[in-house]
């Protein structure tokens, strides 16, 4: 139950913050919303986080403690340098241009993607973008990098121990 919980927590970790990101840095603010239909997906991430978390207070009230060692640092650190990598993303991309009810959008330099998903009618009640998709083997290679080393962060970091010099009742 509590190694399900916390991989899970590790999904639900990367999604909120990669929705902040592209929300914010992608002009696309209907992915950070509870509206119908991305609130399910942003209900789903929190929960998962929040399930992780408490699984991480229970086992921390029993005298276990998270691995926060060279190793977890060291892969933290790496996660940092992917996000600034794929936000400052300093190689060739294309520029898109999308139109909606609302003029014409354009992709930012910012967090490039290999698939934007564009609201079309940002004016409607319904958070739900267009997939548009972007042929760029590099900026796929930096997107799964970071996954990769967000999750091994996380995982690395609920890879509990129990204090060796404590009595056990």
């Amino acid at each position: 139950m509590f190694s399900f919980a916390l991989t899970v927590m590790s999904i639900g970790v990367y999604e909120i913050i990669y929705n902040l990101l592209y929300s914010n840095l992608q002009a696309q603010p209907w992915t950070f919303t509870f509206a119908w239909k991305q609130g399910l997906n942003l209900t789903m991430f929190l929960g998962f986080t929040a399930l992780g978390i408490i699984s991480l207070i229970y086992l921390y009230s029993i005298h276990f403690k998270p691995n926060f060692n060279k190793i977890t640092k060291f892969l933290l650190t790496l996660s940092i340098l992917t996000y600034a990598l794929w936000v400052f993303y300093p190689f060739q991309t294309s520029t898109l241009m999308v139109q909606t009810t609302t003029g014409t959008w354009s992709s930012s330099n910012f967090f490039p993607q290999t698939m934007y998903a564009v609201d079309v009618d940002p004016a409607d009640s319904v958070a739900i973008g267009e997939p548009v998709y972007v042929q760029n083997d590099m900026l796929h290679f930096v997107n799964i990098l970071n996954k990769a080393l967000v999750s091994l962060t996380i995982l690395s970091f609920v890879m509990i121990r129990r204090n060796k010099n404590e009595k056990i009742y």
